[in-house]
């Protein structure tokens, strides 16, 4: 409050002191100029001194709660940024770990993958030399069973030969003589 009487005098003395140098200015006729002044400047004292006296505690008061609001707003906002950045880090944090158990799942993916794949080359690798080996069994036994049946043939033409040879050709005295030449082998064999 001292204040603003103070800041009050000080206007009123200087707007007093303008108005003289403005007034000797004029030639003197200051007179009349100078009580008109002064009854400004009193008036203006008593409004300053009613807006002071009545108006002052309401606008110190709603000052001194501006104020306060300002301050809580300001400590809000403050504990609010504190907040945010504590959750931007643990959500930093987060991404992170996040990161991190991604690429850990992607190492296991891929050697589990590689680990499958090297077993289904081995299990084909195995399978193919099974399959080769039973070829190769099949193709022996196929040639076994060729070599007989042409063994067979061989044989049954070479009867069937023998026989339209024997019996266009022989004998009845090469049969005699080839069944006593047969009976003397054997005879001969059971002597032993």
């Amino acid at each position: 409050m001292l204040k603003i009487v103070t800041l009050a005098v000080a206007e009123l003395s200087l707007l007093l002191s303008a108005t003289s140098g403005f007034a000797a200015e004029q030639g003197g006729k200051s007179e009349g100029s100078e009580s008109s002044l002064i009854f400004y400047a009193i008036n203006f004292a008593l409004f300053l001194f009613i807006v002071v006296k009545y108006a002052g505690p309401s606008v110190r008061g709603y000052f001194r709660s501006r104020a306060q609001s300002v301050r809580s707003t300001f400590e809000s906002a403050e504990q609010a940024l504190a907040k945010a950045q504590q959750q931007a880090a643990s959500v930093n944090s987060l991404f992170a770990r996040l990161e991190s158990e991604k690429r850990r799942i992607i190492a296991q993916i891929r050697a589990e993958s590689e680990r499958q794949v090297a077993e289904i080359r081995e299990r084909a690798r195995k399978l193919a030399n099974q399959i080769r080996h039973e070829g190769e069994l099949s193709v022996k036994a196929l040639a076994a069973e060729a070599e007989h049946k042409l063994k067979l043939f061989l044989v049954h033409s070479a009867t069937e030969m023998a026989r339209q040879l024997l019996q266009e050709h022989l004998t009845p005295a090469d049969q005699h003589r080839l069944v006593e030449s047969f009976i003397q082998q054997v005879q001969a064999e059971n002597a032993r």
